[in-house]
């Protein structure tokens, strides 16, 4: 039963990350480089400085769009995971799929994310998830007191040993 529930979780894990990436890719298309205003280009010439330069900005507004995108969708998926905590293996899978594509998002567009926007998205991520798992994922119970330990008393009648050397 264990394995049928880890593999239920792969599978949401895997399928969430899809689907977050292609709803990145829906709403927010990759540049193509091939076409420069209806005309195929080659790599010597005045077109092929202009359409580089234009490609290169068209390419770097993609992925800070990209960035916001995906940050925020898997954000969603943590916060879902979360919420869902009593079915273990989509609880799992969807925050697993949820910090595996913050990483990569952060990882793939370090360079190009101004510097900023990095230290206050991932601090509001941060803060977010803290907050999140304080209230949903903490101890609600009150830890009593059953004078009862697994750590046995410290005896303090017995004198210490001494290393006389």
């Amino acid at each position: 039963m264990k394995f049928k529930k880890f593999v239920i979780g792969l599978a949401i894990f895997i399928l969430t990350i899809l689907f977050i990436v292609f709803v990145n890719r829906t709403i927010n298309p990759r540049p193509e480089y091939k076409y420069c205003g209806g005309y195929e280009i080659s790599p010597f010439g005045q077109s092929y400085n202009s359409c580089s330069t234009s490609y290169n900005n068209a390419l770097e507004d993609f992925k800070e769009k990209s960035f916001f995108i995906i940050t925020v969708l898997s954000m969603l998926a943590i916060i879902s995971g979360v919420l869902v905590k009593s079915v273990a293996p989509v609880s799992w899978g969807l925050v697993m799929a949820g910090l595996a594509l913050i990483l990569y998002i952060f990882i793939a567009n370090f360079e190009e994310i101004d510097k900023p926007y990095r230290a206050i998205i991932s601090g509001l991520a941060l803060a977010i998830l803290i907050w999140l798992a304080y209230a949903k994922l903490g101890d609600k119970e009150a830890i009593q007191e059953t004078g009862s330990s697994s750590i046995p008393p410290v005896s303090t009648s017995a004198p210490l040993p001494s290393n006389k050397s």
